[in-house]
């Protein structure tokens, strides 16, 4: 009995269904597409005989009709790998997470492509690939996803259907400490407090903005004027494979304590306003 299995966190499924709906999205007539997509899943050891897969990559993919998304695809389209994209993409994520191992492959409605070439090439390429996801996106509540176990021996590759858990990543809201640390930054019966603290924070946020967009004007610069220098290149890349992340929970958490903070910048607001009112009277 095989008592190897694998953990693949939600998150991991959240990036998959993100970079899913941005290819296959076709917002002109609000329907999706079918392309082919194929991910590479990343992780940690867990276990010698388990990986917790908690990234997921996806493999840019040729064919023999052309680049994809300028003809219909089906089972008779020749699929394989672009292998400089994807060395170049694994190279850009460790240097987020140098500890990140290829232990995965993640493939898009298996049932309406020939996945076999991407397959065989990645496994040759990396060698370290030990588990295949076959997944449906799916607007319903059940997750329509396979997971199996890749054996190579010599030149085959066995595939076996085996076990696999979705971790759902816990996260709790410290609603009550959010609540004391914004009271204790605005005290609402403060009559001393002024807007002018606020506009001066308002200010300082356009001039570092400002600044950020002269920085981004001198890259656009360098660029078009021809420079290639490869660390400053390689910082770019990098640069842009940030901002293509989905969103995360943690990000979320800080987007809603920042909305938290603007909610209560009003009310304090309002109510110097209510104040000022009144002693005029």
């Amino acid at each position: 009995m095989n008592n190897e299995f694998a953990f693949i966190t939600q998150n991991t499924i959240r990036e998959v269904n993100y970079f899913y709906e941005t290819r296959n999205f076709n917002a002109i007539n609000n329907s999706f597409l079918n392309y082919p997509q194929c991910f590479l899943l990343l992780g940690h050891g867990r276990s010698t005989n388990a990986a917790k897969i908690t990234r997921s990559l996806e493999v840019p993919l040729l064919s023999n009709k052309g680049n994809l998304g300028e003809s219909d695809f089906d089972r008779s389209t020749n699929l394989h790998p672009d292998i400089q994209a994807m060395y170049k993409r694994i190279k850009l994520l460790n240097k987020i997470d140098p500890l990140l191992e290829t232990s995965g492959i993640l493939l898009i409605n298996n049932e309406h492509f020939d996945y076999e070439n991407c397959i065989i090439t990645i496994i040759q390429e990396l060698g370290n690939i030990k588990w295949l996801f076959r997944y449906s996106p799916s607007f319903n509540k059940e997750i329509l996803l396979d997971c199996y176990l890749l054996n190579q021996i010599g030149d085959a590759i066995s595939i076996k259907k085996t076990y696999f858990e979705l971790e759902t990543e816990k996260y709790s809201f410290k609603t009550e400490q959010l609540k004391k640390e914004l009271d204790t930054e605005f005290n609402y019966n403060d009559k001393n407090y002024s807007l002018s603290k606020y506009e001066n924070e308002i200010a300082d946020q356009k001039r570092v903005i400002l600044q950020i967009v002269k920085n981004i004007d001198k890259i656009t610069g360098y660029i078009k004027n021809g420079g290639r220098d490869p660390d400053i290149l390689n910082k770019i890349a990098l640069l842009l494979y940030q901002l293509k992340k989905p969103p995360t929970e943690d990000i979320e958490y800080e987007l809603m304590n920042q909305e938290s903070e603007i909610d209560i910048i009003n009310i304090a607001c309002k109510q110097l306003e209510i104040a000022n009112k009144l002693d005029g009277k």
